[in-house]
């Protein structure tokens, strides 16, 4: 539920940053998820790619 309410942040076992480039390496393997897919193991590097995704809404209507 915490991630639903943007509470996650504050848990304990959370690290919150913001950045445009990450890596993220561990001692021994760990398998990830990304937007609740599995997507391999560590280490990985992720990187933001500013205008990557368009988003297309339909008209609304004026009142």
């Amino acid at each position: 539920m915490g991630v639903l309410r943007g509470r996650h942040i504050y848990f304990k076992d959370v690290e919150y940053t913001k950045a445009k480039k990450i890596e993220i390496n561990a001692p021994k393997e760990v398998w990830i998820q990304v937007d609740g897919e599995i997507m391999g193991t560590l280490p990985q590097k992720f990187e933001i790619c500013p205008q990557a995704i368009q988003v297309i809404l339909p008209e609304t209507k004026s009142a």
